[in-house]
This record gives structure tokens, C-alpha cells and sequence, in this order.
């Protein structure tokens, strides 16, 4: 809806989570592939070698709009510091 750089995918589990605090070692795993797809999308994308972001918001104050878990994967130019 309003994209932070030229590429901004979402990494969505099938898995229903919403907050990083209640990880359990029984998600490990899903997060594990979490990052792996985004990894598979940023070579697809053709963003690796350049860099790309991953980002996770968590809760009201960090941006977090939708109660599912879910990574964003941002590239495609050069993305400001933050901070």
C-alpha cells in the first residue's frame, strides 16, 4: 500500500503469530524459513549483491498495523540510516 523503496516484499507465514516476545523454540524453525524465503526473493529480485533491508515491526509504536508476524524485505536503492 505504500512501499519504502523500490522493492518492498512481505514474508508471510502460514503459521498465525504475532509477536516476536512469545517465540517458542517450536518456532524456530518458522522463522528460520522466514528468512530463507526472504533471502530466495531478494536474489530473485536481484538485490543482493547491492543489499537489502529485513524488518520486522513489533507493536504500535514500531509501525505494526496487522496482528500477523510477518518480514519485510526492502531494496532496490540505497535506504537511508536509521536511527
Amino acid at each position: 500500500i505504500a512501499p519504502k523503496a523500490p522493492t518492498h516484499l512481505l514474508v508471510i507465514p502460514n503459521d498465525h503469530f504475532t509477536f516476536l516476545s512469545g517465540l517458542t523454540p517450536e518456532r524456530d524453525a518458522m522463522v528460520g524459513a522466514m528468512f530463507r524465503a526472504a533471502t530466495e526473493m531478494a536474489n530473485r529480485e536481484g538485490i543482493v549483491e547491492s543489499g537489502h533491508r529485513l524488518v520486522v515491526n513489533q507493536g504500535a509504536d514500531a509501525g505494526q498495523a496487522v496482528d500477523h508476524l510477518h518480514l519485510h524485505l526492502l531494496g532496490g536503492a540505497r535506504l537511508r540510516e536509521m536511527g
